[in-house]
């Protein structure tokens, strides 16, 4: 018999004996799973605020506890705004010109955590991500004080860099192998920004013309995870 069937036949054991998840987890080698993620920030920063994905990974037992190592995807949705115009001699304003911008992030990396059991199928956790971002953001600009256009544009542009996500939560194993985490987490990352640029003496269409640039962007995110354990 494999040691995958071997793992299989101890974790059925271990339900059916009603001793719950925590036992196989710790004992019978690694504990491997499959994460289904979602968060939602307490504040948004450039239209983004909240993530969704998905890890897969095992539990390695470490002393008292469990190191948790993890291939992890998340997706962040972002929101089109009305971005701010700055003040110009153009005479360019929000009643009479629009910027907007619409953010998104896909992000792919790993993770690590270290927990321990608590009391009663709890436990809690603490760990750091590390994740390679491509972030891309969507610009409209449409500038127009009088009867001529000062500027008008509408372009994508992308921007790789990494992101660090500490986290920290607890956790609660059900006896049907699986688990249902809670954490706080910490986003921050960088994401591509706008600068409009005003030249009074410019001829049409080339009084406004964007600059580009990077920002930070960062927020506190709750997080609930519903772990496979296989």
């Amino acid at each position: 018999m494999s040691r995958t069937h071997t793992r299989l036949c101890l974790a059925a054991v271990a339900i059916a004996a009603g001793s719950g998840v925590s036992a196989y987890a710790q004992d019978a080698g690694p504990d491997y799973f499959f994460k289904l993620r979602g968060q939602a920030g307490l504040n948004g920063d450039m239209g983004l605020r909240n993530g969704m994905g998905m890890g897969a990974g095992a539990n390695l037992k470490l002393g008292p506890g469990q190191l948790g190592l993890e291939f992890s995807y998340l997706y962040n949705p972002g929101k089109i705004f009305r971005a701010d115009i700055p003040a110009n001699t153009i005479g360019d304003t929000a009643s009479n010109s629009v910027l907007t911008q619409k953010h998104q992030t896909n992000m792919v990396g790993v993770r690590a955590s270290y927990s321990m059991p608590l009391q009663d199928g709890w436990s809690w956790q603490a760990g750091l991500g590390l994740y390679q971002t491509k972030a891309r953001m969507e610009t409209i600009g449409d500038f127009q004080a009088a009867a001529t256009v000062d500027g008008t544009w509408t372009i994508v542009t992308e921007k790789t860099a990494l992101a660090f996500q500490p986290f920290a939560g607890v956790s609660y194993q059900f006896p049907e192998a699986a688990t249902l985490e809670f954490n706080l987490v910490y986003s921050t990352y960088k994401t591509p920004d706008v600068t409009p640029v005003f030249v009074p003496g410019a001829a049409n269409y080339a009084r406004v013309h964007p600059v580009f640039g990077d920002k930070t962007v960062s927020n506190l995110r709750l997080e609930i995870n519903y772990v496979f354990h296989f």
